[in-house]
């Protein structure tokens, strides 16, 4: 499917600003917008040799990201980050063993993602990047790193990991597709919960009771490594929240410093996950799946342990 056929742009104006968004990698320092050039050399030289970097454009599609105009680089240890702010080159690292957490998501074209990293101090830093979805794969290399693949062992079996979440295939079948996407080669699933959208009524129109969503819909996914979220992407209608759009969010066990589970509000429990004073992430399950809650807080507390 061409561009055109999946983004609403419809014209070749439209089409040209589209493209001074997108994303590109960095060859040469010829290659760099000006205001770049000076602070890069300095921080890549020693290095011999250009390490991979991609040029980001500012975007502003998202009210919670600023926009901004990055380079990232990637130097094998750390995500070096460039940030033009306020006529300003700000340079900051984030290295990969730091990371507590990494977030992709996206909306038609418009894509994202996120991590935090692990200061010293036990705060962490956030870092935010808006872009393309046709630009996907200049980003590849950055996120092998905040994966890492798993050695693969002899007795994996994929279909063996695949079969885990075919449960979904009639709840739903979309956060099927996702799990079986995201996984790594060579990771293995240990557990996997799934909590459907909870409604609440309404009004009442023409004898049809209107209902809303109070919680939308996720799916937690514990592997050998890492706690894997999977969630809609809240900023478009709930319309259109079912064909497009997802977010996965990725947490490595070995930065996992707590778990807890609590009553919630409508007969539901709250799953706690602290991997910092200040990143504590909650999701919602039915009362029903508290059984499934406490397995998952006793394996993931036999593996702190």
């Amino acid at each position: 499917m061409s561009l055109t056929e999946k983004s609403p742009i419809s014209s070749m104006t439209g089409a040209r600003q589209t493209m001074t968004t997108w994303a590109r990698p960095i060859e040469s320092l010829e290659s760099l917008p000006e205001v770049f050039v000076e602070p890069y050399r300095a921080l890549v030289s020693p290095f011999g040799k250009l390490p991979y970097t991609v040029f980001v454009p500012p975007q502003s599609k998202n009210i919670r990201i600023k926009p901004v105009e990055r380079l990232l680089c990637e130097t094998g240890e750390s995500m070096l980050v460039f940030e033009h702010v306020n006529g300003q080159v700000i340079t900051s690292a984030h290295p990969y063993a730091d990371i507590v957490s990494f977030e992709l998501g996206y909306i038609l074209l418009y894509s994202w993602f996120s991590i935090n990293t692990l200061a010293r101090d036990g705060t962490t830093n956030a870092l935010a990047v808006e872009f393309n979805q046709a630009n996907l794969r200049h980003f590849e290399p950055f996120f092998r790193r905040l994966r890492p693949a798993p050695e693969i062992s002899e007795q994996f079996n994929p279909q063996t990991e695949r079969a885990k979440f075919e449960f979904l295939s009639n709840q739903n079948f979309k956060y099927m597709n996702f799990a079986l996407e995201c996984l790594l080669p060579g990771e293995r699933v240990i557990q996997s919960l799934y909590q459907p959208t909870v409604r609440l009524d309404g009004f009442s129109l023409f004898g049809h009771v209107i209902t809303h969503p109070s919680a939308l819909s996720h799916l937690l996914v514990l592997t050998e490594s890492e706690i894997i979220l999977i969630g809609e992407a809240d900023q478009v209608s709930e319309e259109e929240r079912g064909k497009y759009g997802g977010v996965w969010r990725f947490l490595p066990l070995n930065k996992l410093l707590s778990v807890s589970i609590s009553p919630a509000a409508g007969e539901r429990f709250s799953l706690r996950l602290a991997f910092s004073p200040n990143l504590q992430l909650e999701r919602q399950f039915d009362s029903a799946r508290l059984p499934e809650l406490e397995k998952l807080q006793m394996e993931l507390e036999n593996r702190q342990g």
